[in-house]
């Protein structure tokens, strides 16, 4: 699942959503978030994963949340390697010609959005 927000959302609300993508009643396995405020021009990705019990996602994140929030301006020089494993679940065979990794670059998502701002 990924989640883009822009402006007029409150970054609290994107956290909300996060867990509710990680309901009992959903299969979703990993969730990749991004944020971008125009007014300030800054930006804030990270990403969650399943909670062992089943319910809730625990978030990761190396960039700092709002007020301190990154400048759209400046690279992160963060890179997020999801393993695979936690991708497809337990159990599920991975296929032969993927890395061990999801790698989510930051300062690749930087760039796409200022492509349109």
């Amino acid at each position: 699942m990924v989640e883009v927000a822009v402006s007029n959302e409150p970054p609290t609300r994107l956290l909300t959503d996060m867990q509710r993508y990680f309901s009992r009643g959903t299969s979703v396995r990993v969730w990749i978030g991004v944020k971008y405020w125009r007014a300030g021009r800054k930006f804030w990705c990270g990403w969650a994963e399943r909670r062992p019990g089943g319910v809730g996602g625990k978030l990761h994140t190396n960039m700092q949340w709002p007020p301190h929030h990154q400048s759209i301006n400046q690279p992160t020089n963060v890179v997020y390697s999801i393993p695979m494993t936690t991708v497809f679940g337990p159990h599920i065979p991975i296929p032969p010609n993927l890395g061990a990794t999801l790698d989510i670059d930051t300062d690749e998502i930087q760039n796409e959005i200022l492509e349109y701002v």
